[in-house]
Parts: C-alpha cells; structure tokens; sequence
C-alpha cells in the first residue's frame, strides 16, 4: 500500500469539489496540498451534460432577493440564507467572468456561457484547478479519524488494484449521489443521512387518450397540482405535452417540490392541470361557454377554443377539441352538464402518472447529509475539518441554475473556511 501526505483531501471530482479543490488551493499558500479523488474516469460528467451540453451555471443577476432566491430550493431553503450571501448569485457571475467566461441571460433567468456549450465551463474550471493534484479512477474504500484528529483516507485504483492511503489535516466530501459513499461517510462518523430519491423529473401517463397524438403541444401559462399531496401549493408556469406525458417548466418544479411524496407512491399519484394557469375559476368558465353557446349556437364545439387571451384562442385548437371529447355536437345542442364538464375539464383535468422520466440526462437527487448537523460552514459538528459539499448536501433547487450556484456557494464557503483555519494554525 503506498502512503502519502495531504493538507486536504477533496472525495468527489464532480462540480462541487473540482470547484472547492481549486478555490482552497487559490487561497492557501503555493506549497499546499490539495488532492482530488475521483472515482471514474472523467472529471465534471455532470456538468458536461448539463442543461442538454449548454450548462445552465447559474441565474439571472437582480432577480430574486436572497430570501426570494432560497425559496427555489424544496430542501435547505433555511440553511442557505447565510450561504448564498456570501457566494451567491452576483458571486457566481464574477467568478466565471473573471476567468473569460462570458455569460449569456435568457428571459426565463438562466444563465449559459455564451458560447452555448458547457465545454467552456468544464475548461475554466480544469484551468483554475491545474495545480490542484487529481486522482481519477480512484474509489475510497475507507475513512477515519485518528486520534490526533487527522484523517485517513483509503483509496483503490481501480486500473491497477493498487491501495492508496492519504493521511490529510482536512476533508471534504463532495461525491454526489454516491450511495457506497454516503454508506461510507454515515458508518464511520455516524452521520445521518436521509436516503436519495430523485428530484427534477417529468411525469409519465400511459395510455390516455387525452393526451393521443399531441406531444408538442405547450401551454404556458398552465397550473400543476397534485390533489393528494396537500401541503404543496400549486406551480404556474409552461406545460408540454410529450410522447410519455407531461414535462415543461412547471411540472419539473413541481416535481421537485414532490419528490419525497412521489417517491413514497411509486410515482402514482393523480395530478391536476389547470390548462387556464389560474385564469378563471370554475363558475367563470361555465359563465363564458355558455355565453359561446348564445353567441355561435351553430359552431360545433370542437372548432375553436372560445376561451380567448388578448383576443386569441387561449388554448392550441388540438388541445381544445380533445378537452370537449372531440365532440361534434353543436354548442345550441350542448346541455348544461355538457358545458359543465367541458370547464372542469378544462380547470381540473386529472391524470394518473405511471412513472418518471429523467429531464434531457440530467439527474439531481433530494436527500444527502442532515443540515443540523453541520456548522453554518458546513463542517461536521461531531468531527472537526470534516466538509459537505454540492449534492453530498441534502439540498436541492429547482431548474434555472439553482443547483450549481448551491454548489459553487458551499463549495466556496467550505474553501474560505478552511482557509482561514488553517491560517490560524
């Protein structure tokens, strides 16, 4: 087994300890050691794939306040106040900036590289961490602490079978949703952790004849509910309608907000679509078909959606002749229950999801290491220089960018931290 010394050993090449392992080395004097472990092959998966090979890095400057901008995250949301305002939003946008990042607004708030391609992000932060030392295709096996509070770190190469063992003043976990790791790290510090379930997902329904033949079809603004799940407030925002469901804007927040809850039932769960976004209550809508039905008793009822926005049809006429059952009847024929069911179809159509389907390969998990646990530096309570990081947090956002600026944030919280710690030594 070969030994060796580290000042800080970082567990988890994603974009949380790339960007820990480079802002300690940063801020640390030149001979400080600072090794990354990672357990395959490549660093940065995660953001390579992001944002469909965009990389959505963070969210528009100006837009939300900090007590505006923890509201986008169903977990932790408390925990961050402190966090994001010292590494925030505003902080995020210097930070790339400031290394020939330029960086691109779209109207929803995201934000990209200009460029269009997360290549550029992966390369700024291999180049800021050129001089931090990186171990890949190197799994940890083991970790404790010894009695004069360092730490060793046990290491496999998994190309040559060799065992590593690094003894390091300080370390910091930043492996993802890595279930062998999270196993590691709560037996050998009794760390609780709360199990991984996905978040950000869209909601497959099977064999509707509803939603038959018109994937593609968005409708913005729609409203999401879930009518079992009580304690979540409805989401306003874009609905499209795919070969295998529901996905768009609104239902991937609200997916995040539901993740335990959806979990717990297999992902069966009725959801409810307000087609109208919240326009219209019910007896408003009745009010206004039937007012269609004085005003063109002859139109059938499929032809054109009577509801109108800005003098326009508000919903897509596909959309609106399978909410009236493709029905052929005229509007002087159609009964009170019929204009009935036609508005509740229209505010509260009902769908049983079957399953959920990854958002364009991206993958963010809700779980990860219990806040209380940790100082507001994020360092473990029960076992000083022990760090969370990024997902290994249980801590998760919304799409938008929220999650990689809670990553770059506590990593950068944790890197100043140990910094100064060590400046004081």
């Amino acid at each position: 087994m070969q030994h060796r010394v580290a000042d800080v050993v970082v567990i988890g090449g994603g974009p949380a300890g790339v960007f820990c392992a480079q802002a300690i080395k940063q801020l640390m004097p030149r001979n400080t050691r600072v090794v990354v472990l990672e357990a395959t092959k490549e660093l940065l998966k995660k953001v390579k794939i992001s944002g469909g090979g965009r990389c959505n890095v963070t969210h528009a400057r100006g837009k939300f306040s900090v007590g505006d901008l923890v509201q986008q995250y169903p977990r932790g949301n408390k925990s961050l106040v402190g966090q994001l305002t010292r590494f925030g939003v505003d902080e995020s946008h210097a930070w790339f900036e400031d290394r020939g990042v330029k960086l691109h607004t779209e109207p929803d708030g995201r934000v990209f590289p200009a460029t269009n391609s997360s290549a550029t992000i992966v390369n700024a932060l291999l180049f800021a961490a050129k001089d931090v030392e990186i171990e890949t295709r190197t799994r940890v096996t083991d970790l404790a602490q010894t009695p004069d509070g360092q730490f060793e770190v046990t290491a496999t190469h998994k190309v040559s079978d060799e065992e590593r063992r690094w003894t390091a003043s300080c370390v910091v976990v930043a492996g993802g949703s890595s279930v062998p790791l999270w196993t590691l790290v709560k037996s050998a510090f009794a760390i609780a952790i709360e199990p991984p379930v996905p978040s950000l997902f869209t909601f497959q329904i099977d064999n509707d004849p509803r939603l038959d033949g018109l994937a593609g079809i968005s409708v913005d603004p729609a409203r999401v509910t879930l009518p079992t799940a009580k304690k979540l407030k409805p989401v306003t925002g874009p609905v499209l309608i795919t070969h295998n469901g529901l996905s768009g804007p609104a239902i991937l927040r609200q997916s995040a907000f539901a993740a335990i809850p959806m979990h717990a039932a297999n992902y069966k769960l009725p959801v409810q679509i307000d087609w109208t976004g919240g326009r219209w209550r019910l007896h408003e809508v009745v009010q206004l078909l039937k007012d269609q039905r004085l005003a063109a008793p002859q139109r059938n009822l499929r032809s054109v959606c009577p509801l109108l926005a800005d003098g326009k049809p508000l919903l897509p006429q596909r959309l609106w002749s399978r909410l009236v059952l493709d029905s052929d009847v005229q509007w002087s024929n159609a009964s009170n229950d019929t204009v009935q069911s036609i508005a509740e179809n229209v505010l509260q159509s009902t769908f049983l999801t079957s399953g959920k389907a990854t958002f364009k390969e991206e993958f963010v998990t809700a779980g990860g290491v219990q806040l209380n646990q940790l100082t507001k530096n994020l360092e473990a309570k029960m076992v000083p220089r022990l760090y969370f990081v990024g997902e290994f947090l249980n801590v998760d956002g919304v799409t938008g960018g929220f999650n990689f600026t809670a990553c770059w944030s506590s990593a950068m919280v944790v890197a100043q931290h140990i910094a100064s710690r060590f400046v004081r030594r």
